[in-house]
């Protein structure tokens, strides 16, 4: 060919039932041209916040269940797949009963940002091969080349022979199913999305077909492999009507002697690049016999070069004195041991729109495994082939690039991790910012339905995103239909009262005119649990030590107080005032001095007092006048406003699980306290939360504790109430490991840099299941953003734009 003259485009192919060795699929059994194979969906597995003893654990156990499947092939693959938003919010919305009049504009808004963002998660299959079909041979086979050369082949597949392979594939279930692996059967609809993908790799991915709960016969299949190929010699150019991609695929042509473990997890290298890199292992697990028979024919050969270098008088090299070693150690642990070994061949495939955006993917991908030492190939003239070979229920079409391993190297591989949390099920909260990026979907109120504890916490220093995030939470219950009570102490959220759509709203600013709303006689269901309650707010106003020596005579006029026609805390110290007891009437001075301040009002009914029903959607509760503790400060060291705030607190949450056990059982409620760590900071507090969480399963109601002070949290009482958890950025050392903690992950300088770490509106989320991961919080749009802010910045009013600031 001449320097001038291009060379000719390749000629599209298109893919043919011959093509695709896959014959029949159904929910147990994928049947090719030559074998039959059950594919298994393999739970994936929340990688980034497990410990190093934790990850060795699991790379164990993945290859005790590997080595389990003894002189079998099998095909590993993992795939990103499109989350699907519409079933999403349509499953969503149909939980929803009575919802406010701005859920569906809500839910549209936050659809059509999860299809904009294109999020993936990742789905991860293991196919073992059941054993050969049986082909005709002799004149049946001339038969059946001929009936295929006139187009008369008939592709059905016997029901003896369909029936024969599903009690090999149950029986190779149950085996799967029990070990590390927790593998389910895929489905005909896995299988069958795995193949017809293949050919919308790098484009948008294909629409469902129709349901059918019918095996899936050869000519059907057909329709999985629609599309154009055009077949370069460095990659595979796809034609679909809505677009084309250029697919490549890679080859892993070289690993290094040892690979660190954990640190080197090299089938979760690509989770984190842009479009989606997909991993297709074909392996053979050969038993320790013959590896170590090819192992040893593989040591002679060595052997024998040392001794030619030798001869000749050169020094042997070091890398074939390394080879030797290895060798010498793999025999060994195959003999000892007694474990297969893997022949493999890893591929990596990579699309992208055109051929130089392939060029950039590929050359960055090669780079990526270079710092691991794991040479990366990009094969020419075989990329039809190593197309085909992806497929599932296909066989090793390029045998170049061979790698022997241990299994221990190919479960270290951590195909199955990933950065997956939250339920998948309620809103859209923010995305996962770790090696993948995936949607995070939360709802509180799934725990009740689940029956596990109900309360949800969210942590952080001031400014890290604690109150967004939890403001969020609160509106998206809201819009739902939720009965939902904020308590605000910091009168921050009565913005979110003036949000359109959420219904029915009101904001009640506590202060004197409501005299008595708080008394602990007005909250109580009867007389003898008012005294108690009157009993535990006394001892949240005096201070610590004083009157404590004369408890019981305290309860005694508490109880008489609650047996009179009109029981009051102000006829409480009355009554103390008069008492015989010397010791506890000399406390009236002092409680008539707290009774005189003006927040002290709420709890000291003077007369009749007229209950709070709130009956909106949202109910945002403030209080004039508290003076709040700093975190963490003891209460011999509070005065005498800080310890009335934090008895009102009390008594305010106590009034919200009232007014909450009020609603019907199957209304959806939910209770949110900002500033919680005057709750939980002391003993009546830490007693009413696991009250709140009982109820929450009981009564369907979500419990959302804001707090700046982990350390409250993990009193046993209230952290066996906890299921979810949020932790934003905590930069004091001890708060740090109080947070990692309440998470339940391991204390490590890497964990507490991650939580030092984090930035504004990032967390770490631990979900019903126990899995930890970062987040950041995403609000979607700029109207809910000004809603939540609470910065200084953000709250303040609106100045004239030219003003320069003071």
């Amino acid at each position: 060919m001449s320097r001038g003259r291009r060379r000719p485009a390749p000629e599209p192919v298109v893919i043919r039932p011959t093509r695709l060795a896959v014959r029949y699929v159904d929910d147990r059994i994928v049947l090719s041209d030559r074998s039959a194979w059950a594919y298994f969906q393999v739970p994936t597995v929340t990688y980034d916040f497990l410990a190093d003893e934790q990850r060795q654990a699991l790379a164990i156990g993945v290859a005790g269940a590997l080595a389990g499947l003894r002189d079998a092939e099998a095909h590993l693959v993992a795939v990103p797949r499109v989350d699907d938003v519409d079933r999403w919010a349509t499953a969503l919305d149909d939980t929803v009963a009575r919802p406010a009049p701005g859920w569906a504009a809500h839910l549209r808004l936050q659809r059509d940002h999860l299809a904009g963002a294109g999020f993936t998660s990742k789905k991860v299959y293991l196919g073992v091969a059941l054993g050969r079909r049986r082909t005709p041979t002799g004149p049946l086979a001339a038969l059946r080349r001929a009936e295929h050369v006139a187009g008369l082949l008939d592709d059905a597949v016997p029901l003896a022979e369909v029936q024969a392979w599903h009690r090999k594939a149950e029986a190779l279930g149950r085996l799967l199913a029990a070990g590390a692996l927790r593998a389910r059967h895929a489905t005909a609809e896995d299988v069958c999305w795995l193949v017809r993908r293949a050919f919308h790799r790098g484009l948008a991915d294909p629409g469902p077909l129709a349901p059918s709960t019918r095996p899936w016969g050869a000519g059907e299949l057909v329709l999985l492999g629609e599309g154009v190929l055009r077949h370069s010699h460095r990659h595979v150019r796809l034609e679909q009507p809505g677009g084309g991609s250029c697919v490549a695929t890679l080859a892993a042509a070289r690993f290094p002697d040892a690979l660190p473990f954990p640190g080197a997890e090299w089938l979760q290298l690509v989770d984190d690049l842009d479009g989606g890199v997909e991993v297709s292992l074909r392996l053979r697990l050969v038993p320790s016999r013959a590896a170590a028979h090819d192992v040893r024919r593989k040591l002679a050969e060595v052997h024998d070069q040392e001794r030619h270098i030798a001869d000749t008088g050169a020094e042997i090299p070091l890398a074939l004195a390394e080879q030797a070693e290895t060798a010498k150690v793999l025999d060994y642990q195959l003999n000892k041991e007694r474990v297969p070994l893997v022949y493999g061949w890893p591929r990596l495939v990579v699309a992208a729109a055109d051929e130089d955006g392939l060029g950039d993917r590929v050359a960055l991908l090669v780079d990526r495994y270079r710092d691991l030492g794991i040479d990366v190939a990009w094969p020419s003239g075989d990329q039809l082939d190593l197309f085909c070979e992806a497929l599932p229920g296909d066989r090793v079409r390029v045998r170049a690039y061979e790698q022997r391993q241990s299994v221990l190297t190919v479960a270290g591989g951590m195909a199955q991790a990933t950065t997956d949390l939250g339920d998948a099920t309620g809103p859209y909260i923010g995305a996962a910012t770790g090696r993948g990026r995936g949607a995070v979907h939360f709802d509180p109120l799934a725990a009740a339905g689940r029956n596990r504890p109900t309360v949800v916490s969210v942590t952080g220093e001031p400014g890290a995103g604690k109150t967004f995030a939890a403001q969020l939470l609160t509106y998206q219950m809201a819009l739902r239909g939720t009965w939902t009570l904020l308590i605000d102490p910091k009168g921050e959220a009565g913005r979110m009262a003036e949000l359109p759509g959420v219904g029915s709203t009101r904001v009640l600013r506590l202060s004197a005119a409501e005299a008595g709303l708080l008394d602990p006689f007005g909250l109580a269901d009867d007389a003898e649990e008012g005294a108690m309650l009157a009993m535990e707010t006394l001892r949240l106003l005096l201070p610590p030590g004083l009157g404590f020596e004369r408890e019981g005579a305290l309860l005694t006029v508490c109880k008489a107080v609650a047996g009179t026609a009109a029981p009051s805390l102000h006829a409480v110290v009355t009554a103390v005032a008069g008492s015989g007891d010397a010791a506890v009437a000399a406390l009236a001075p002092t409680l008539r001095a707290v009774e005189d301040y003006p927040l002290a009002t709420l709890c000291f009914a003077r007369g009749a007092v007229e209950l709070l029903a709130p009956e909106e959607h949202l109910t945002i509760l403030q209080v004039a006048g508290l003076s709040m503790p700093e975190p963490g400060v003891p209460r011999q060291e509070q005065g005498w406003h800080e310890r009335l705030s934090v008895a009102v607190m009390f008594l305010i949450a106590d009034l919200a699980k009232r007014l909450a056990q009020g609603r019907g059982r199957h209304q959806p409620k939910a209770i949110v306290l900002d500033e919680a760590w005057m709750l939980t900071g002391t003993p009546q507090g830490r007693n009413l939360v696991p009250a709140l969480a009982r109820m929450g399963r009981s009564r369907n109601t979500a419990v959302v504790l804001v707090s700046q002070n982990a350390h409250d949290l993990l009193d046993e009482r209230v952290l066996n109430c906890v299921s979810a958890k949020l932790a934003f950025r905590s930069s004091n050392p001890a708060e740090v490991d109080g947070v990692l903690e309440l998470l339940g992950v391991a204390v490590t300088d890497e964990h507490r840099a991650v939580v030092r770490g984090l930035a504004n509106g990032e967390c770490v989320f631990a979900d019903l299941d126990g899995r930890v991961g970062t987040i950041a919080i995403d609000p979607i749009s700029d109207e809910l953003r000004r809603a939540f802010d609470t910065t200084p910045r953000a709250v303040m009013p609106d100045r004239d734009p030219t003003c320069a600031p003071s």
